[in-house]
């Protein structure tokens, strides 16, 4: 074959890989049917500032999953939903069917009352930061509330987030973080966030910012030393005086602007 036609192959190859690393959405949203998104959920991530590919069941077989910063996940039935890489790639989980399946937990629990269904903070993180202790979270009364079921049916490395309002041991988001163990067996490769507010038609306020905030830490993690960097980019998230960018010290054996290694010898000609 003549070279300059296999150099012309070639570099066509490589050009569709680069166009289709750069268009990638950041999340893959997978649906029943594509053409029935929850429309809060569309307006959350737009408001964040990302952008999404809708997935139908039938093209999950087929769809690099590797491709996308985050997998979202409706509840919906599903025929493909053992080929979701939950716990195995960034998730979050609002789905209440596939729960063992994924090793999240043995089933989920749902409540409804005659008035306004409330949840309750349990833990101050970054998902939680600004929201009332305890919240409405549908404007809609008599409306669903999903949560996971008290340990031992649960992952051992979920972290209850919010809560149900009557008892404290069943999770309504909770978190599981990489190398966190799942349920039965197992440890999550990636974070894993469960969101059991799925009515997202009637969200309150709170709810949909519990939404944005839940999806933020899926992508980006946490930053706990509350040095403005999340834990995805920064080396060391528990010394706020570590983060990319930061002034190297030289001779500390201290990577201080987590390019990877300290300062070498300044000394040096």
């Amino acid at each position: 074959m003549n070279k300059s036609i296999i150099f012309f192959t070639a570099f066509l190859v490589l050009l569709l890989g680069i166009i289709t690393s750069v268009s990638a959405a950041d999340i893959a949203y997978i649906l029943k049917d594509t053409t029935k998104p929850q429309a809060n959920v569309l307006s959350a991530i737009g408001e964040l500032g990302y952008n999404y590919d809708l997935i139908d069941d039938s093209k999950i077989p087929s769809t690099n999953f590797s491709k996308y910063k985050m997998i979202l996940v409706w509840d919906e039935n599903f025929e493909n939903y053992n080929k979701v890489p939950i716990t195995k790639k960034k998730s979050l989980v609002a789905n209440t069917y596939y729960l063992k399946t994924w090793k999240i937990a043995e089933y989920a629990g749902s409540q409804m009352s005659t008035g306004y269904v409330k949840a309750q903070v349990f833990t101050n993180n970054s998902i939680t930061g600004g929201i009332p202790s305890v919240f409405e979270t549908y404007t809609q009364r008599e409306t669903v509330l999903n949560f996971i079921p008290y340990a031992p049916k649960r992952a051992p490395g979920l972290q209850r987030v919010v809560i149900t309002d009557n008892y404290y041991e069943y999770p309504v988001i909770g978190i599981i973080n990489s190398g966190g163990s799942l349920y039965e067996t197992g440890t999550a490769t990636d974070r894993t966030a469960f969101f059991g507010i799925t009515q997202a038609s009637y969200w309150s306020l709170a709810s949909k910012d519990l939404f944005k905030n839940t999806l933020q830490w899926v992508i980006r993690g946490e930053d706990l030393d509350k040095d403005g960097f999340y834990s995805d980019e920064d080396c060391n998230d528990e010394n706020g005086s570590i983060y990319p960018d930061a002034e190297e010290m030289p001779y500390n054996r201290v990577d201080e602007d987590c390019d990877g290694a300290d300062l070498e010898d300044v000394d040096e000609d």
